[in-house]
């Protein structure tokens, strides 16, 4: 599990469709957690399992620069 901001600084998705940075451990994140969303990772792609209160789909779809699958019933996350 990674956690981390969805975007940068300046606005720009940290979930891309290729990494650029040099691998460390290729395969080894399942899920990434991030201030809007949670996302799985499956051989078919990143798919949003959650949104974070307050965040609607098209943000999350609008903040990723890679491909994402987004199910027909994406739930909100309880924070309590």
């Amino acid at each position: 599990i990674v956690v981390m901001q969805h975007t940068t600084k300046q606005g720009d998705s940290r979930l891309l469709r290729k990494c650029t940075l040099p691998l460390t451990g290729l395969g080894c994140v399942t899920t990434i957690v991030t201030n809007l969303s949670v996302i799985d990772i499956k051989p078919e792609g990143f798919v949003l399992r959650e949104l974070a209160p307050g965040v609607s789909v098209g943000e999350v779809v609008e903040a990723t620069a890679a491909d994402l699958l987004v199910p027909s019933h994406v739930p909100t996350m309880s924070l309590d």
